[in-house]
């Protein structure tokens, strides 16, 4: 990385850890049709570059900024973003599974690398969505020199790292966890459409045999019972369930 105007690499005294585990076998990706919305986590903002001895993986342990974690209704990652300086990877993005041990991360999902457009914020549309869990986290695969993170300052905002080997896909990982930085990637996350409310009965019939358990009155309020439900469609919405008053 450089600091201060001077390129620093970081040279651990040994590889820590091992990779365990075997390589998972790839899913099949298809975006889910229940899609509702979008939302970007991570900062694609930073001008620390990584040396030619600092390839390796990265994780965003933790973050007191922008979150890299993905959200609780998070199902794909559709895009990727990465600003570029003078130096053009590849790089590719990484997710990760955190673990009981804080310094041991799962990598769950890999796209493609890409060598960058220099100078620019490099914005990357996977062909393949990578489908990702709430608490997955962002990290970086650089496979050459390339922008790789900002500087904080911050002990919250630490970040894991390798030199000089991958992770496989599936297979846990173990990393150095640094504070102080924070990684230069940002990605799109699609949200999970929330269940449709239960319908509001129009018919006394509908709230027969069980079926007033499944409907509600024009609050979204279930109803207690069968009784309830019927006296709302009788007084045409005046009685709401539970004996709540308009």
């Amino acid at each position: 990385m450089v600091a201060a105007g001077r390129r620093v690499t970081f040279r651990p005294g040994a590889r820590v850890g091992t990779i365990a585990a075997s390589l998972a076998a790839a899913v099949s990706l298809l975006l889910p049709n229940t899609v509702l919305a979008a939302t970007v986590i991570g900062s694609a903002q930073g001008t620390l570059a990584c040396s030619t001895s600092s390839l390796g993986d990265y994780v965003q342990a933790s973050s007191s900024g922008a979150t890299y974690a993905v959200p609780s209704d998070g199902t794909f990652i559709t895009s990727w973003s990465v600003l570029a300086g003078a130096d053009v990877g590849p790089v590719a993005l990484t997710v990760w599974t955190p673990t009981a041990d804080p310094t041991v991360f799962i990598l769950v999902g890999l796209s493609p690398s890409v060598t960058l457009t220099p100078n620019i914020m490099n914005d990357v549309v996977l062909a393949t969505p990578i489908s990702v869990q709430p608490g997955d986290l962002l990290g970086l695969r650089v496979e050459g020199v390339a922008e790789c993170a900002q500087q904080t300052g911050l002990a919250t905002d630490t970040v894991g790292f390798s030199f000089g080997f991958f992770a496989d896909l599936g297979g846990p990982m173990h990393m150095i966890v640094g504070p102080g930085f924070q990684l230069n990637i940002a990605a799109t996350v699609e949200l999970a459409s929330p269940p449709p409310p239960p319908p509001t009965p129009t018919t006394a019939d509908q709230c027969k045999h069980g079926g007033w358990q499944g409907l509600t009155d024009s609050n979204g309020t279930l109803f207690k019972n069968q009784g309830d439900c019927v006296s709302f469609v009788a007084t045409q919405g005046t009685n709401l369930a539970a004996g709540q008053t308009p």
